[in-house]
């Protein structure tokens, strides 16, 4: 039980230490938004190919870190390693609308390693972003759309779908 408060202690001490260095080095979240490297990709079309950049940008922004910090996160050192492959195998295998939402079921390899992954889409204006919506099969109605049997049956699928996935060693 001594070592688990200790070990406790120490990520809060880690996240606490972080917190300050960002602090101190005057990086902020808002260095760290899809501007930074380029413009932001948006989809004006609900296909495949339309999806592959906002796709591609999607990834590049989960593995992105300042420059200046030290790589203390295990994902930040696989996408330094492993991220042209990543983008190069990236394959959009099936889009599922629901609305003003989209379910993107997405799969990349590294190595033999196929790792499958999800995300959610969010039509604003005729154009699609990435939405950092959560969706659950066990929320009332997940989508907020009055369909939560439609909403619940994608949350579930995508569940499916990356479980299928070769083990992440980030997660």
């Amino acid at each position: 039980m001594k070592h688990g408060v200790a070990v406790s202690i120490s990520i809060s001490m880690l996240s606490l230490a972080g917190t300050a260095y960002l602090i101190l080095t005057g990086v902020s979240q808002s260095s760290f938004t899809p501007a930074r490297v380029g413009h932001a990709a948006v989809a004006d079309a609900l296909n495949k190919e339309a999806l592959v950049p906002l796709m591609r940008q999607y990834l590049e922004v989960q593995g992105m870190r300042d420059p200046a910090m030290p790589l203390i996160v295990d994902r930040w050192l696989l996408w330094d390693q492993c991220r042209d492959e990543v983008l190069k195998t990236l394959e959009i295998a099936e889009i599922l609308e629901a609305d003003e939402f989209a379910l993107v079921l997405f799969r990349y390899s590294v190595g033999a390693d196929v790792y499958r992954d999800s995300t959610w889409i969010r039509r604003i204006d005729g154009s699609w972003y990435v939405s950092p919506r959560y969706v659950s099969a066990y929320d009332d109605d997940p989508l907020g759309d009055d369909n939560p049997v439609r909403a619940k049956a994608l949350a579930e699928k995508a569940e499916k779908w990356e479980k299928e996935s070769a083990p992440k060693p980030w997660e």
